[in-house]
């Protein structure tokens, strides 16, 4: 895998602040999603 070669595509998550920390939410959408 080579990120400056491949084609680009959004990733959708949160990033949310807790007392506990950060916390890294995947939104779920994938590529099946997008796709008319």
């Amino acid at each position: 895998m080579n990120p400056l070669t491949m084609p680009g595509m959004p990733a959708h998550v949160f990033l949310c602040h807790t007392d506990d920390g950060l916390v890294l939410v995947d939104t779920g959408f994938g590529t099946a999603d997008v796709t008319d």
